[in-house]
């Protein structure tokens, strides 16, 4: 398990054999140049461990390499700003047919995807959808690939914040991408950050964090 540490800095949580173990903790790496690293995902891709992380200072992404490992010191690259952000935020990484995207709130309004076709190791093509509908400091992002159809959720930093859902149309990354406000649900107040979605039998759970309650 990998989380962002300071500004600059990636560290590793180590819990061993169980989840239920008080973690080791290590810094991974001071990644120079990189400011406040934000939104962070990390997954398998058939060959390696490959992670990005956006930087909500820096107002760029950057591509972490671990190899067969995530016990291995990763190797870095600095994807730039691809002309799209501006205090990004949270990044999603979403496997369709074969071929890799990530969703990333590109800006506090702002909604993009990257194309990275078959390998995360290849650089992107960038979709740039502006604000997709119902964005209004959009923070927190989580998506899932379900049933053959891709669907996601956003919530927007506020005293009193807002969920919302975004349409992937055709199911995918690849066809157009709209936003549609749910509203003020489980009493959100400046909610944050999302946790994945994850599957329990028939039912989907995310969670959601109150950054002014809890």
């Amino acid at each position: 398990f990998l989380a962002n540490a300071g500004n600059s800095t990636l560290a590793r949580l180590d819990f061993g054999t169980s989840l239920w173990n008080i973690p080791t903790a290590s810094v991974v790496a001071n990644i120079p140049l990189q400011s406040m690293l934000h939104g962070l995902a990390i997954v398998w891709d058939g060959t390696n461990w490959i992670g990005f992380a956006t930087c909500s200072v820096g107002n760029n992404l950057v591509r972490f390499n671990f190899g067969s490992s995530l016990m291995n010191n990763p190797v870095f690259t600095d994807l730039g700003n691809k002309g799209i952000f501006n205090g990004p935020g949270a990044i999603c990484l979403i496997n369709e047919d074969n071929a890799w995207y990530a969703v990333v709130i590109a800006g506090h309004n702002t909604l993009a995807s990257l194309d990275f076709g078959s390998s995360l190791l290849n650089d992107p093509a960038v979709r740039d959808f502006g604000n997709p509908g119902g964005f209004n400091f959009a923070v927190g992002l989580t998506t899932v690939r379900d049933c053959g159809v891709t669907t996601g959720y956003w919530v927007n930093y506020q005293t009193l914040g807002e969920l919302g859902k975004l349409v992937f149309g055709g199911g995918g990354v690849t066809g157009n991408i709209t936003g549609q406000l749910l509203g003020n649900i489980g009493q959100l107040s400046k909610p944050h950050s999302f946790s994945e979605l994850f599957r329990q039998n028939d039912t989907l759970f995310a969670y959601i964090t109150n950054r002014e309650t809890s």
